[in-house]
């Protein structure tokens, strides 16, 4: 049995923040997703810089019916200048339905039977206001099943009227027709569902918004993410960054933006909307700001010229907290939120990497420090886990005092595992931690346990203060990034082992640790094939780049130093035309590669592969994503973990002395001389138990994880905790095939096991199953 005794201490790390949201607006997330909109390319401001296949007229088509018209993307005297384009529906010969046709998102317009749709649009025409234009919801085959008419003026105007299907369809077309002759001109189309979550205006789509406040998040993270600082650093430009001025105000005066995950986006999801839904879920805001800089495309706001960035910032704390008499705290009011939104956290940057961010953080972090010293904010630590870029953005953050340092990965569920106490060793002064974007590549029940056990040690780590999966949504008809948390295709939604995960341990944390001692503590069950050594196969490869590799040597070296084995390859050219050649297989311990490696055409650089066995191999690819990084990673059953990042551009036609050398499970990695990676790949050993303890004045919570094939008896003392107990409620998920997942084509029900278990003697006794995730919520008594 394991034992497990809580005991309480003086100055117990808070945990009521822990664990929230992050909402970025990537698997159109946002438009088409949560933002309740059913018209898509709306105000007809969709062009090539959003997709190279997108138009003003994408997802409007005409429609002649029985008569003939021609469609026309007009600038002139528009609804609003943020957005100048509009349509002209010419009609050439009248005629029954002759108009425009919008085909909505995926296959069409969701509508239920008897339930209310608001329809708007702005319209005029130059002749004929005597004759109606009518609006429809019609299926398929053309019929009809609701409908409304307009008589409209020869000035831009704002219509309103109710639709009601007699019939429910997920692939309605809405259609606008006109009677008479000449233009009929229109803009903002809209369609909403009368039910948004909340019920409210311009709001969100129910299903996927009572998602989000079923899990009980402390905190949402908005709006990205890459969307964040990807894009021009002028705000009036259509693909600038996402700057929150743009997304406030009236929907007509928010300029549609490019989107940097390849389509276009409304902005009629704005911050004020970000806030309110945080107030909605009971969530904390915690939103995020580009510093002037786009590490994409290498992009930096001139130091002398950053007070723009500045005062955005400036602004967007007195937008959020202000009271009515001031400049932004009117805005808000006037938007209909007197209440100031008690603004904590702000995020400054998102996975910044390069010398340009450091700088500009620290001067838009001094300016909001002075104004409100009270707030917290959150520098960047780059996408990776370790490297150089890592390095770099804690050394500042450190220097520059940032509050909390935001950290990225995504890797194979078996590095959560292996990496389960990583934060262990963090200093608990600070910086602090906020893990703002993580997860394992899958959605697998092995994906959530996996995950499930890392964030046993969130809690304990006294650094890590939040924490935040990623991402939330994805449409099933635009994939752009997957794993996700949540699914969900034009009528409905699932959710994913990982969200069930989520829910338990969010529904379950106190908002105070409790220190426990466990007779498993360190120990493992070790489950490795090569626990000490990376044998396999080697291969020179390219990425896109075809590349010449010379002066090829390959040595194994015996235990006691001496080389056991060298081995000079024959020059070879990579490409397209053999992908990979063979270098040879290691079986030693300890061993070392030479070569020079010259990249002719084409980038990205080289590609080294070793340590190929039956399930796992590793990577050592320069060059990489854009051509900046170096980077050592491995791979479990076709799942990458970045171990160890360098920055490096790779220049055509230049020599590169590259040398790779193992020792047992280290990899050293050295371009030109200079060591680049130091790096080590950890033994898969899970732990015989993960587990632990938070309070509040009322409960305690105890989590446990049991990633092993057999149930484990598990015995949890609350005696040092000067409280009693008599009884648990229980949460338990077990009994799932490790490759179960939820889909829409498969249904899998994550669904956990409830009771309520007797405690003994302030003792809490259970069987922990084999593959399981258990939280017991424990009522105190006084």
């Amino acid at each position: 049995m394991i034992t497990i005794t809580a005991e309480k201490k003086e100055n117990a790390k808070y945990t009521g923040d822990l664990y929230g949201i992050f909402f970025e607006d990537l698997n159109h997330a946002a438009d088409g997703g949560l933002y309740g909109e059913l018209i898509r390319n709306r105000a007809f401001e969709f062009c090539p810089t959003d997709n190279p296949s997108y138009t003003h007229l994408t997802a409007w088509k005409k429609n002649d019916g029985e008569g003939e018209v021609n469609l026309v993307i007009e600038t002139g005297s528009p609804v609003s200048q943020k957005n100048p384009h509009y349509l002209g529906i010419d009609i050439i010969a009248p005629g029954e339905n002759t108009g425009v046709i919008n085909t909505g998102y995926s296959k069409g317009i969701p509508a239920e039977a008897g339930k209310i749709y608001d329809f708007s649009f702005y319209a005029r025409r130059e002749q004929m206001t005597d004759k109606k234009i009518k609006v429809q919801l019609v299926s398929k085959d053309g019929k009809a099943h609701a409908q409304s008419e307009f008589f409209i003026t020869d000035r831009w105007q704002k219509y309103e009227a109710e639709l009601s299907p007699d019939k429910t369809d997920d692939e309605y077309n809405l259609l606008i027709s006109a009677e008479g002759r000449g233009k009929v001109y229109i803009d903002f189309v809209s369609l909403f569902p009368r039910e948004t979550f909340n019920g409210r205006k311009n709001g969100l789509r129910k299903d996927l918004a009572e998602k989000l406040k079923e899990l009980k998040p402390a905190f949402l993270r908005f709006p990205g993410g890459c969307l964040v600082h990807d894009g021009s650093l002028n705000s009036e430009e259509h693909d600038s960054q996402y700057r929150w001025k743009n997304s406030i105000g009236r929907i007509e005066d928010r300029p549609s933006r490019r989107n940097n995950w390849g389509y276009n986006q409304s902005l009629g999801l704005g911050f004020y909307e970000y806030f309110l839904l945080c107030e909605d879920i009971g969530a904390k805001p915690l939103p995020v700001l580009p510093a002037g800089y786009d590490p994409h495309h290498f992009r930096a706001c001139s130091m002398d010229k950053m007070q723009e960035f500045i005062q955005d910032a400036l602004d967007l704390v007195e937008f959020a907290n202000g009271t009515p008499d001031t400049t932004w705290g009117k805005i808000r009011t006037e938007m209909g939120h007197e209440k100031p939104f008690n603004l904590e956290y702000l995020g400054i940057g998102n996975e910044e990497v390069g010398e340009d961010f450091p700088p500009r953080f620290k001067i838009i972090r001094d300016a909001v420090k002075e104004k409100y010293p009270e707030l917290k904010i959150i520098g960047s630590s780059g996408p990776f886990a370790e490297g150089s870029e890592f390095e770099l953005g804690w050394n500042k953050a450190k220097e520059f005092k940032a509050d909390l340092v935001d950290e990225h990965y995504y890797m194979a569920p078996e590095w959560f595992i292996e990496n389960a106490r990583r934060y262990m060793n963090y200093k608990a002064e600070g910086p602090h931690v906020f893990l703002g974007e993580y997860a394992s590549w899958g959605n697998t029940w092995k994906n959530a346990l996996y995950e499930a056990a890392f964030m046993t040690f969130l809690e304990k780590a006294p650094a890590v203060h939040l924490a935040c999966y990623a991402p939330l949504f994805c449409h099933t008809d635009y994939v752009n990034w997957k794993p996700d948390m949540i699914w969900f295709n034009s009528t409905s939604s699932i959710t994913s082992a990982n969200y069930e995960i989520q829910k338990l341990f969010m529904h379950n944390t106190g908002d105070t640790l409790v220190n426990t001692v466990s007779s498993a503590d360190g120990k493992t069950l070790l489950k490795d094939e090569s626990p000490d050594s990376i044998p396999g196969k080697i291969y020179l490869s390219f990425n896109t780049a075809s590349v010449f590799y010379s002066d090829i040597i390959l040595t194994e070296i015996k235990d006691d130093g001496k080389i056991s084995r060298s081995k000079k390859i024959k020059d070879c050219t990579v490409n397209a035309s053999n992908r990979k050649v063979s270098i040879g297989k290691i079986k030693s311990k300890k061993w070392k590669l030479t070569l020079n490696a010259k990249e002719l055409s084409a980038k990205q650089g080289f590609r080294i592969y070793f340590g190929e066995t039956k399930n796992r191999r590793f990577l050592w690819e320069i060059g990489g994503w854009q051509n900046q990084d170096s980077a050592v990673c491995e791979e479990i059953n076709g799942k990458s973990s970045c171990l160890h990042q360098h920055r490096i551009i790779v220049q055509r036609n230049t020599d590169y002395k590259l040398t790779l050398e193992c020792d047992g499970k280290k990899i050293k990695a050295y371009i030109n001389g200079v060591l680049f990676h130091d790096t080590e790949s950890k033994p898969f050993a899970p732990e015989l138990l993960y587990q632990s303890l938070t309070e509040d004045d009322e409960y305690f919570y105890f989590k446990s994880v049991n990633v092993l094939e057999s149930g484990q008896e598990v015995s949890v003392s609350l005696e040092g905790t000067g409280c009693s107990a008599a009884a648990a409620e229980m949460t338990l998920y077990e009994g799932f095939p490790m490759d179960a997942e939820n889909t829409f084509e498969k249904p899998f029900s994550f669904k956990p096991k409830k009771g309520t278990v007797s405690l003994k003697d302030n003792h809490l006794i259970f069987t922990m199953p084999a593959f399981s995730a258990a939280a017991f919520k424990i009522k105190k008594q006084q």
